[in-house]
């Protein structure tokens, strides 16, 4: 980085684990962490809709009208989309099973280790 340049970083605790050099992508609590591990829908197509554009563009009145005609019908999309997530990320929580059941299964293995051997 040059001598000018600075980073805002909006809170001391992200300061804190930058300067530790700690990768975003495997700190669980970062958005790039949940971005990578598809923990959000941050690659969705209906959020390109919302973002921010800076070029200006002429006032076009069926346009505007078009523009207000799919504002619900990306709304709805994206609900859709949102829900068939949250389902599908339950549904593998779910097949994973309890701590128990993990620990049972560990306990399990270990007890069959020399068989490996």
């Amino acid at each position: 980085m040059e001598s000018s340049s600075f980073i805002m970083m909006p809170r001391s605790k992200c300061h804190k684990n930058f300067k530790m050099k700690r990768n975003p992508r495997k700190v669980k609590w970062t958005k790039a962490y949940r971005r990578v591990h598809r923990k959000d829908m941050t690659q969705d197509s209906t959020f390109e809709f919302e973002r921010m554009r800076n070029k200006l563009e002429r006032y076009d009145r069926n346009l505007i009208e078009n523009v207000f005609k799919a504002i619900p019908k990306i709304d709805k999309i994206r609900v859709i989309k949102e829900e068939r997530h949250h389902k599908n990320r339950s549904l593998l929580e779910s097949s994973i099973g309890s701590i128990e059941e993990k620990d049972a299964a560990f306990t399990q293995l270990n007890g069959l280790a020399f068989l490996l051997l």
